[in-house]
C-alpha cells in the first residue's frame, strides 16, 4: 500500500507537468498573463508533488512503522484520512486550474480590438488564435474536451 501511494504521486505529478509544458509548446506565449499563470502552475505542481511525496514517506515516526505489520508502541502516525482528503481536494483543484488554462482567460475572453471607430475581432479561445485549418482546430477542441472528462 505504501509503495502504491508513492508511485501514484510520482505518476500524477509528472503528468500534470507534461500537460503544462505541452501548453507552452502548443500555444507559445500568447500573452504575458498566460505565461505567468502557466509557469506558476508548474511551480505549484512541483511543490504539490514534492510535499505530498514526503508527507507520505514520513507519515509515521519511525518511518519503518508504516511497513511492519506490528509497529512498536512508541511509533506515532499522522491521521491518514485527513492527509489523503487534502491530497485529493488539492489534486482536483489543480486539475481544474490546469484544464481551464487554455479556455478563455480574463485577458483573452472577449478581447476587443478597436481600430479607430470600428470594432475588431473577438478572440474567444486561445485555440481560435492558433494558425491551423478549421479541421485541426476542431480536433484540438475535441482533445481538450475529452481531457476534461
Amino acid at each position: 500500500m505504501w509503495a502504491n501511494e508513492l508511485t501514484q504521486l510520482l505518476s500524477i505529478g509528472p503528468t500534470k507537468l507534461s500537460v503544462l509544458l505541452f501548453y507552452l509548446r502548443l500555444f507559445g506565449r500568447p500573452s504575458r498573463a498566460f505565461t505567468i499563470i502557466n509557469i506558476s502552475l508548474i511551480c505549484i505542481t512541483l511543490m504539490w508533488m514534492t510535499s505530498f511525496f514526503f508527507a507520505n514517506v514520513f507519515k509515521c515516526s519511525p518511518v519503518y512503522a508504516e511497513l511492519v505489520p506490528n509497529p512498536p508502541r512508541t511509533s506515532t502516525c499522522i491521521d491518514e484520512t485527513k492527509m489523503f482528503m487534502s491530497e485529493a481536494y488539492s489534486n482536483v483543484i489543480l486539475d481544474v486550474l490546469i484544464l481551464s488554462l487554455p479556455v478563455p482567460m480574463s485577458v483573452c475572453l472577449f478581447q476587443l480590438r478597436l481600430v479607430g471607430q470600428v470594432m475588431g475581432g473577438v478572440d474567444l479561445l486561445l485555440v481560435y488564435k492558433m494558425q491551423l485549418c478549421w479541421r485541426k482546430k476542431i480536433g484540438v477542441f475535441i482533445m481538450f474536451f475529452l481531457g476534461a472528462l
